[in-house]
């Protein structure tokens, strides 16, 4: 869906389905708080190689970002003030599914592959339709291998190799 772009320019992220889904907005010069929240995981990072990049993100995403077991996609249609907003008003609601958190996720990655902390050659989120309804997740192209990410479920799976984890 997004492959790495320019920064300057905000993501639109319409819905397939107006009716039951919101219109996200990732614009990276101005999302504060995720802007805050990549600073503290930056901080926090101690790996520096790609599988433990992932892995920390994932964590990070699922305990400090969001709060996945208390929610769903109710919760967030009565959070609905508007059908598009800013992925940041999610974040300070510390609320969120699959595409927030891939979205959020490839706002984390993107500031990795800027600052190169470490080699990203390419992003893309992923957006289907599965036997249990739409799911979005991440494909990342390092230079030393590409992974199927989904920080919603916490799987890291290596394209190269059988070293999958579950987080």
């Amino acid at each position: 869906m997004f492959e790495v772009h320019n920064p300057e320019t905000p993501i639109i992220w319409e819905s397939s389905n107006p009716n039951a889904r919101e219109t996200l907005v990732l614009d990276f010069e101005n999302s504060p708080i995720l802007d805050h929240l990549y600073l503290d995981w930056k901080y926090h990072l101690h790996h520096r190689d790609t599988k433990g990049i992932l892995e920390s993100l994932c964590i990070f995403l699922r305990t400090a970002v969001f709060d996945p077991p208390s929610q769903n996609q109710n919760d967030i249609l009565k959070l609905l003030k508007s059908y598009q907003l800013p992925l940041d008003y999610f974040v300070a609601h510390r609320l969120g599914v699959c595409r927030h958190f891939s979205l959020a996720a490839y706002y984390f990655l993107e500031r990795v592959r800027k600052e190169q902390l470490a080699p990203i050659r390419s992003i893309e989120i992923i957006s289907k339709d599965l036997e249990m309804g739409r799911h979005a997740w991440l494909c990342i192209v390092f230079e030393d291998g590409s992974f199927h990410f989904d920080p919603y479920w916490g799987i890291l799976e290596s394209y190269e190799s059988s070293d999958n984890t579950f987080l």
